[in-house]
């Protein structure tokens, strides 16, 4: 017991390690009704879409404080486990590529492969975090393989700056705690949990009955 107490509270360390200034989540539910969750696992061929998103931060008891707001952002999106894609332009919205991105950004650069997404954005006007976590890009999709051979990690990494403000304080046109350019450990990764394939499924039932001999 006192085993798995210490391994749950790891893994509640690991979970609050990959928050981040800027995070990849999901967005909404995949197409077969699945969330990724533990819980809620994505079973073979689902497709979900997921987001990039400025996190909020905000400091209780300084309402004056509004989070963060940043201006460039120069990173990569790799996936280990899927594949990733976009959607195509929503209706009604002009965008410099078939990527749908916070109409703020302006394209520097971008380059896609399966499994990953070279995103190279400078602003026309700085987007901030206020009241809310601010969504950077969305549209991406990622989609499980038709025999999944485990859990699809998304990894998001530096591929130049992410050059970020803290302690935005509104009317003062610059941010009170001054402008950084972010860490790796400042992005957030995502798991998406994925239901095993049949036989990886009757390996790991193999697997117990094997343990359970052993004791």
């Amino acid at each position: 017991m006192k085993k798995l107490l210490v391994l749950v509270a790891i893994l509640g360390m690991a979970s609050l390690a990959n928050a981040g200034i800027v995070n990849v989540l999901t967005d909404g539910v995949g197409s077969s009704g699945h969330a990724g969750t533990a819980a809620d696992k994505l079973v073979a061929g689902e497709t979900i879409q997921i987001k990039i998103q400025l996190a909020r931060n905000p400091y209780p008891g300084y309402t004056s404080y509004d989070g963060y707001v940043i201006d460039v952002m120069e990173v990569d999106l790799n996936s280990a486990g899927g594949t990733l894609s976009v959607k195509q332009k929503l209706s009604g919205k002009v965008y410099v590529d078939d990527l749908g991105e916070n109409a703020k950004w302006d394209l520097k650069g971008y380059t896609k492969s399966a499994n990953n997404l070279d995103l190279k954005y400078a602003s026309l006007t700085q987007v901030q975090s206020a009241g809310a976590p601010a969504d950077l890009i969305w549209n991406v999709i990622v989609t499980v393989p038709a025999a999944p051979t485990g859990n699809v990690t998304l990894d998001l990494a530096l591929d130049g700056i992410v050059h970020v403000g803290a302690d935005w304080w509104p009317g003062q046109g610059k941010p009170s705690a001054g402008w950084f350019n972010a860490a790796n450990s400042d992005l957030g990764d995502l798991t998406l949990y994925v239901v095993p394939e049949p036989m990886t499924m009757v390996l790991l039932g193999l697997g117990g009955l094997l343990l359970r001999r052993k004791k």
